[in-house]
């Protein structure tokens, strides 16, 4: 089941691995443009920082870990994994968890480096400076300055492996769309993200995720103002 959206396809659009002895096995893949994310155990992007009860708690309630569902997956838990009994939740995450990472090309996390003013990143096309701005004046109210969000409610961006992955298709499309998490029997209420797509400009939405993908330790390739202005185009926003 997982398969069909978090293993990438090939050109026949058939699912590049069907079990843990492909590597590309439940790597992440990019369906009806958004990003299925890495279950495996890569650091950056995958599972490795998340245990299997935060595993387990996502698929019942759509949070776990300071991370919170969107996009498809939001179906996914409201329409079939919340009704999951506890010990199969948890045969899952418990397997998931036994999947080795890609070691592919990824974000990294490092606690070490959130410090105050310090920003590492690959390479920023941006002054980070002016991500900043635009990140407290639109984004600190929810996911707070230090990137923590507020448990249960808003997700945090720190270490958040959907922010630090390489795929940035999800995290473009997030801001631009805007989105909601689910609405389960035992989770929390729904919460709603807006869309930025007029109140933001290509430029400035490409500005604050470099800056958030380089904040409280998180260090990842920025995005550039073409990813944004490619994606938004194929979403006609």
């Amino acid at each position: 089941h997982c398969g069909s959206c978090h293993t990438p396809r090939g050109l026949g659009y058939q699912e590049r691995g069907y079990d843990e002895s492909s590597q590309a096995f439940l790597s992440g893949g990019l369906n009806d443009n958004w990003f299925a994310s890495n279950l495996r155990a890569d650091p950056g992007s995958g599972l490795a920082r998340i245990t299997a009860e935060d595993l387990a708690a996502f698929m019942k309630t759509g949070h776990g870990a300071g991370i919170a569902a969107y996009g498809s997956m939001v179906e996914t838990i409201e329409d079939s994994l919340q009704y999951l009994t506890d010990d199969d939740l948890r045969a899952i995450a418990v397997y998931l968890k036994t999947l080795p990472a890609t070691g592919a090309a990824d974000g990294v996390f490092d606690p070490a480096l959130a410090q105050p003013g310090r920003l590492k990143t690959r390479a920023p096309d941006v002054p980070p400076a002016q991500g900043a701005a635009v990140y407290a004046g639109f984004c600190a109210q929810c996911h707070r300055h230090d990137g923590k969000g507020v448990p249960q409610v808003f997700p945090a961006l720190a270490g958040n492996p959907s922010v630090i992955g390489e795929d940035t298709t999800s995290l473009i499309r997030l801001l631009v769309e805007g989105g909601n998490g689910p609405a389960t029997i035992h989770g929390p209420p729904r919460q709603a993200m807006p869309s930025f797509a007029e109140r933001l400009t290509d430029v400035q939405i490409a500005q604050v995720l470099t800056y958030v993908r380089a904040s409280w330790g998180n260090d990842a390739r920025p995005i550039t103002t073409n990813d944004v202005a490619s994606l938004r185009s194929t979403l006609h926003k």
